[in-house]
């Protein structure tokens, strides 16, 4: 399991220049990516994609992704609602685009 570390840059006055952890996280789908909304962050990996409330870090659900992925998932926000669009292939899968709708 990889922690997903929330960070926010210092202001450039003082002297540590560098990011400052807020807080971090365990979440196990944090191998790809991380798409974020106003209350939940969703971490990726090529097989699931893993919704988290922000404040708690508890995990809230899991999407299984249809075929495995080794690329960057896209995501974008239409009409309040966040998705995640990735390149899939393999195992039997042709390779195609799939997009999916965050809960």
């Amino acid at each position: 399991m990889l922690a997903l570390v929330i960070c926010a840059a210092s202001h450039a006055d003082t002297p540590n220049r560098g990011l400052q952890e807020l807080r971090r996280f365990k979440a196990a789908e944090a191998r790809q990516a991380v798409a974020v909304d106003a209350h939940h962050f969703y971490a990726i990996d090529n097989r699931a994609i893993g919704k988290y409330d922000k404040r708690t870090g508890e995990r809230i659900g899991t999407v299984e992704v249809p075929a495995p992925t080794q690329t960057a998932p896209m995501t974008f926000e239409h009409e309040g609602r966040q998705y995640v669009v990735m390149a899939v292939g393999g195992e039997g899968v042709s390779a195609s685009l799939v997009a999916l709708r965050l809960p």
